[in-house]
């Protein structure tokens, strides 16, 4: 039986970049060398996965500002190079209903949604090339905010891209023009 198969549990899996080698997988690679196609293997005990992957592009538009406001209210605003970066797309060969979405910044760590399921794939302490495979489902979520009104997370490919009734049964009106106002962004780091 998988570990999978185990609530709570997770698989180790082995990585091995099959494209040019960038570096590494366990090490942070600088930007200016992370490729813009990476082919990605990780061997785990019940089979291997090979992932497609393209770094994103226009992940953040060019000229974008980034603001945070200091304790006193003095309002910092920064602009940044977004063009180098260190995140992928992709899916898992074989499965074209497949999602992957990882960052190559410091080991391999992110999301593998395949065969409805989805996992987390995060660096293992203390080696450079294992890494935990751990399914959505044994993981707990923290309640969400924002109107967001579910706790526990079952992750499968229709809650990525709910159909419209889902979507409005998880919504409510809320009054928000006294409200202050906040983008959430999730960035696989």
């Amino acid at each position: 039986m998988s570990l999978w198969d185990q609530r709570g549990t997770y698989e180790v899996a082995r990585a091995s970049l099959l494209s040019k080698d960038p570096g590494i997988p366990g090490q942070s690679i600088p930007a200016k060398d992370h490729p813009d196609v990476l082919t990605v293997q990780l061997q785990l005990e019940s089979r291997d996965l090979i992932l497609s992957l393209e770094r994103n592009e226009g992940l953040i538009a060019n000229g974008f500002t980034e603001t945070h406001y200091l304790q006193d209210g003095t309002d910092v605003s920064l602009t940044r190079n977004h063009t180098d970066h260190c995140y992928y797309h992709g899916h898992v060969q074989g499965d074209a209903a497949s999602v992957v979405s990882l960052s190559t910044c410091s080991g391999l760590r992110g999301l593998i949604m395949f065969e409805n399921k989805t996992y987390s794939l995060e660096p293992m302490k203390n080696t450079t090339d294992s890494y935990k495979l751990v399914p959505a489902e044994s993981m707990t979520n923290i309640q969400g905010l924002c109107g967001s009104q579910h706790n526990k997370s079952n992750l499968t490919m229709e809650d990525v891209s709910p159909g419209t009734s889902q979507m409005r049964a998880r919504r409510h009106k809320r009054e928000t023009l006294k409200m202050t106002k906040y983008v959430e962004l999730v960035i696989v780091a």
